[in-house]
């Protein structure tokens, strides 16, 4: 009977796989989930630049709550002072889409 030390090539493959698999759901789900598609990647004067391609009378950003999982939201201030609330999903290269109207939060 041989004295057999060490691991086959085919069981040290295995094991790598069954590594690396691990390692791609985690980065996945984790990491790029939370800092790639996160959306607080947003500045309140990105924010508004954002805003006012679509609504130009907004001038100032008077609240900005940045979420990790749903989307951020801008308050958003026009000439008249009167305030509507904005949706914004970002991403890390800061492309933010405006998604709009919102709900307005509750006093």
């Amino acid at each position: 009977m041989k004295n057999r030390k060490g691991f086959t090539l085919l069981e040290l493959m295995i094991v790598y796989v069954i590594l690396m698999s691990i390692i791609v759901v985690v980065d996945y789900y984790l990491i790029g989930g939370i800092l790639i598609k996160g959306n607080y990647w947003v500045s309140e004067k990105t924010a508004l630049k954002a805003i006012q391609i679509d609504n130009p009378d907004y001038i100032k950003i008077v609240k900005l709550n940045r979420n990790v999982k749903a989307y951020s939201v801008a308050i958003a201030e026009d000439k008249n002072g009167d305030r509507k609330s904005f949706a914004l999903n970002t991403n890390i290269l800061q492309n933010i889409d405006v998604i709009e109207p919102v709900e307005p939060e509750a006093p």
